[in-house]
């Protein structure tokens, strides 16, 4: 019972009120949430530590857990599916700041890619997924590892940049 009455407080205390979410959605602890385009899906688990921002659209899809600490910035849009796993101390950022030598680096603005990560897909521990990337359904990507491409369906994939080693059977 305590347990559903923390849950409540921190849906209450952390959503903005344009979040649109669906039942059974569970927050374990202390997140920080600074985007209003969020939609959060059908049991989805935020682990303590997460961070959701930036001015473009997250989408998390149904009976998927974000892993504690992990950080999503979107400028424009990440898409993550149902059923997945995204393990604790990943980064997903669908942008990087440009590099023009004419221009101060600081002046420079983002230049955004869209990210979406399929149903069924399992991100292992401290990963990263740049801007532009496509995990498709099913997908494994093992701990570690670098995303900047698009991953195959069913493919187990590891290192920086990922390379795909074996399929799931």
């Amino acid at each position: 019972m305590i347990n559903k009455l923390l849950n409540f407080i921190r849906i209450k205390f952390y959503l903005r009120p344009k979040t649109k979410y669906g039942n059974g959605l569970r927050i374990l602890g202390k997140v920080d949430i600074r985007i209003d385009d969020l939609t959060l899906g059908e049991n989805v688990t935020i682990h303590s530590g997460v961070i959701l921002w930036g001015k473009g659209k997250i989408v998390i899809g149904d009976n998927t857990a974000i892993g504690n600490n992990t950080i999503i910035f979107s400028n424009e849009s990440i898409i993550i599916g149902n059923n997945g796993l995204i393990a604790a101390n990943n980064y997903i950022i669908d942008s990087d700041h440009g590099i023009r030598k004419s221009k101060l680096i600081n002046e420079q603005n983002l230049i955004s890619k869209p990210i979406f990560i399929g149903d069924d897909v399992w991100i292992g521990n401290g990963c990263t997924v740049l801007k532009g990337s496509k995990i498709k359904s099913g997908a494994v990507v093992g701990a570690m590892s670098l995303v900047n491409s698009e991953v195959e369906e069913y493919s187990v994939n590891v290192g920086v940049p990922t390379k795909k080693i074996k399929q799931r059977y």
